[in-house]
């Protein structure tokens, strides 16, 4: 699956308060107190989802080449091979932090997806530096 900048803007600007003129005072005093709004916590898989999911993308575009050292394992120390490999890992976490940022899956294979990139976000977030 191919996403565009432009769709993960689309789905991460959902979360944002655009448009909103007005915050109500009990909101704003919740933020000064907790540093985040109230609001947030009632979607807050979509919320973080949608924070994780432009920079996990960015990420994935300017990333070097350093490789976790399983992957590089994994290939015989091919680094070219490797390299290959953790791009296809970063793309599958970001499909699946693009549709829980969405808010829904429509499909069995859209939640295999979801759960498989999680699962490899969870298993290589020490490993996200450059």
């Amino acid at each position: 699956m191919k996403i565009s900048r432009q769709e993960i803007e689309d789905v991460v600007k959902q979360y944002k308060l655009s448009g909103q003129s007005k915050m109500p005072s009990d909101e704003i005093v919740y933020k000064a107190d907790h540093g985040f709004y109230k609001y947030e916590l009632y979607n807050l898989d979509g919320e973080i989802a949608a924070f994780i999911l432009p920079r996990l993308y960015e990420y994935r575009k300017s990333c070097s080449q350093w490789i976790p050292s399983d992957i590089l394992e994994s290939c015989d120390g091919n680094e070219a091979e490797a390299y290959k490999k953790w791009k296809k890992i970063l793309k599958k976490m970001i499909v699946a932090f693009y549709y829980v940022a969405k808010g829904s899956t429509c499909s069995e294979e859209e939640d295999k997806k979801v759960e498989k990139g999680l699962r490899l976000f969870s298993k290589y977030l020490t490993s996200l530096w450059t």
